[in-house]
């Protein structure tokens, strides 16, 4: 797997980890927490563009 691929996968996967989060505590505001990571991380990864948030 190469550096760019891994990045998308750990990508979705924590942005996944961050909806079953909030479905399963109904926690928002730790939820919310998590997703500015994920947002933090796509963007340090080109996976986002700073418009995309």
């Amino acid at each position: 797997m190469q550096v760019q691929e891994m990045d998308r996968m750990v990508y979705y996967t924590l942005r996944g980890i961050c909806d079953s989060y909030l479905r399963a505590t109904g926690n928002k505001e730790l939820a919310s927490d998590m997703q500015q990571f994920v947002a933090h991380f796509g963007l340090k990864t080109e996976i986002l563009k700073k418009e995309d948030i």
